[in-house]
């Protein structure tokens, strides 16, 4: 069974579809080589429903052992979405696994109910009482995908999911881009400023010729328009290289 949970957007849900057509998460969901698959919408814009939707993803994989008790388990997540998995997982081993068993039998699940993998694009917590930053013991390996700070992207925003509680539990890798080109929708979100750089003007610059030689600032209005596309395509290609690794895609 596979169960993503996307980044926050728009509380209006065919503008939110819309803009998260083509993101990592549904792509990798509805990809996916699970035979039990559910995408969930991310948070609203005050995040404030990340537990109801961990809540949700603990109750999918409930009625989805129902059907198949051995099946694995794979969590994805993008920025709020990701903490809603992880917390999915923290619900989880809480419970214990007799909270997972058929109806009217025994556990066919001995010990922990584990989750095979975890494959995180910039996970983030943003509701306070969440305690978040390290992964429980019942992930048994995570992979997770993190926008580089020097991007200056949601720059008082850190990530969560970033501690490990058993050995070799996380694979992770940083790339420069945006928070929403994390999450596979580049150029969607709030950009850092466009850098400003000097120019000497030239003949063709203006078109006063008192002006040639004046030294201007130049807005690079075109920087992100390059840069976001090729981080969504390396964190793309970062992913799926381990997604195929566990056969998910």
């Amino acid at each position: 069974m596979i169960i993503g949970v996307d980044g926050t957007g728009p509380y209006n849900t065919a503008v939110y579809n819309f803009e998260n057509r083509i993101s990592h998460v549904r792509t990798v969901v509805l990809g996916s080589k699970e035979t039990q698959q559910k995408y969930l919408r991310g948070p609203g814009l005050d995040g404030l429903d990340t537990e109801l939707l961990a809540n949700q993803v603990v109750a999918w994989v409930k009625i989805f052992r129902q059907k198949q008790p051995k099946d694995r388990i794979i969590f994805v997540g993008h920025s709020r979405g990701g903490a809603a998995v992880i917390r999915a997982a923290q619900i989880i081993q809480k419970q214990g696994p007799s909270a997972f068993a058929p109806k009217g039998g025994a556990p066919h699940v001995v010990g922990r109910v584990l989750i095979d993998a975890m494959f995180l694009f910039d996970s983030v917590n943003m509701t306070p009482n969440l305690s978040l930053d390290q992964l429980p013991s019942n992930i048994v390996r995570c992979y997770h995908a993190m926008r580089s700070p020097s991007a200056g992207s949601r720059a008082t925003w850190g990530n969560c999911g970033t501690n490990t509680s058993i050995p070799n539990q996380m694979v992770k890798q940083t790339f420069f881009g945006s928070h929403a080109a994390m999450g596979g929708t580049p150029l969607t979100g709030d950009l850092p400023a466009f850098t400003t750089n000097t120019k000497m003007l030239g003949p063709n610059d203006t078109d006063d010729p008192s002006e040639v030689g004046q030294v201007v600032h130049v807005q690079q209005d075109t920087y992100w328009k390059t840069i976001d596309p090729a981080c969504a395509k390396a964190v793309k290609s970062w992913m799926w290289t381990h997604l195929k690794h566990h056969n998910v895609v």
